[in-house]
């Protein structure tokens, strides 16, 4: 296919009906028909694990003409659609997707008694895949700062649902006496930093004693909130002064450590030189996010892959070769007959005695 063919037909793709009612209350419902393939395609794809990674992705869009745009600082694309994510902690794969389409979106969800509370988001999108039932398993959820409150632990723990994560000290109902003043440490008369890095703090609920508070010290204070978590002393691997060395710590800060970053790898396969959206730009935004959504559905294929080559014992392929292998799939050619034999001629240059080769490749697929 001529790339000017594959243009032409790219301006008449279209995913949903704009003289539908819905298309003046759903910001997202350019892209929607893709979303609810996509969520109801990962859903039959992997089984629910036993821990859970929560967190917001983005798909990048600087287009003034998307309702879903947003601005977050923290992100390497500073604009675009912010999407809800639920991941497996351990292999990344990306089970669940909500397009945040602003606060009034889901006006039939109770409202958070925090402000600017996530926890909604959490409770929509861990009823929908594990739906609450007295005989489902114990399950563990992963959150940020942005999502974690106490009432969304206690929500989730009458769901049969653990969660554990950092927690903004200002959260309604949170325990002040493990909350510390001071913002960073100090150096004593000794030149000692105090408090030293790894000490803790513990608060237990009296009404729920699997309630946990924890004030951990870092670099610099870390406040979480766990329910169902170990308190036993432990290690995890810092950086002080260059070297990496064990600093101590309970073993639900190792837990958050090493479960956190589901989204994130997510992400990283995502945005990487093999992406999709990044390919190409184009003018209209919805086409912009159906690739940013592609792309979500390459990393969930290519998980699991990997994943069932991994439990086969055999090699798993690196993301490039998954990615040929695919194409080539598609296109329904083999590796061999993707390029014809290479013509040479063969010519004489001026001034010269001898023959000089010249290579030209000949496209098999135009």
């Amino acid at each position: 296919m001529s790339k000017n063919r594959f243009f032409h037909i790219m301006g008449y793709m279209h995913f949903s009906n704009n003289k539908s009612p819905k298309a003046s209350t759903d910001r997202a419902w350019k892209i929607r028909p893709v979303v609810d393939v996509l969520q109801r395609t990962f859903a039959r794809g992997y089984r629910v694990p036993p821990v859970i990674s929560f967190d917001e992705a983005t798909l990048p869009s600087r287009s003034r003409y998307n309702p879903t745009r947003q601005f977050n600082k923290d992100k390497p694309h500073k604009w675009g659609t912010k999407v809800f994510v639920a991941a497996c902690a351990k292999t990344a794969y990306c089970m669940i997707i909500e397009v945040y389409c602003g606060a009034k979106a889901h006006l039939r969800t109770p409202i958070a008694k925090d402000n600017n509370s996530g926890e909604a988001a959490v409770l929509r999108n861990v009823n929908a895949l594990c739906p609450p039932s007295p005989t489902s398993p114990w399950r563990l959820v992963i959150t940020d700062r942005f999502y974690t409150s106490v009432k969304l632990a206690l929500e989730l723990l009458h769901r049969r649902v653990y969660l554990t994560g950092t927690i903004q000290t200002d959260r309604s109902g949170y325990a002040k006496n493990v909350i510390t003043k001071k913002k960073t440490r100090t150096v004593n008369k000794q030149n000692v930093m105090v408090p030293p890095q790894g000490t803790t703090k513990f608060a237990e609920n009296k009404q729920f004693p699997q309630l946990t508070a924890v004030m951990w010290m870092d670099r610099l204070p870390v406040h979480m909130l766990s329910t169902g978590g170990s308190r036993r002393s432990s290690t995890v691997m810092r950086r002080v002064h260059g070297e990496m060395k064990a600093v101590p710590a309970p073993e639900l800060v190792r837990d958050y450590h090493r479960w956190m970053g589901g989204v994130d790898v997510h992400d990283q396969l995502r945005m990487q030189r093999y992406s999709v959206q990044l390919a190409y730009k184009t003018r209209k935004y919805y086409k912009t996010l159906f690739r940013g959504l592609f792309d979500m559905a390459l990393v969930n294929a290519f998980i699991v892959h990997r994943y069932y080559r991994k439990v086969n014992n055999k090699r798993p392929p690196k993301h490039f070769a998954f990615l040929e292998t695919l194409m080539e799939q598609l296109l329904a050619i083999d590796s061999v007959e993707a390029f014809a034999t290479i013509e040479v001629t063969s010519y004489k240059c001026a001034g010269a005695n001898s023959g000089v080769s010249s290579e030209r490749w000949i496209y098999a697929a135009t």
